[in-house]
């Protein structure tokens, strides 16, 4: 998989994973 990170105001996403 393509390792993308996006940041957001609340949560944020990395390679798929939520936390």
């Amino acid at each position: 998989c393509v390792q993308s990170c996006s940041f957001g105001p609340l949560t944020w996403s990395c390679d798929g994973n939520t936390k």
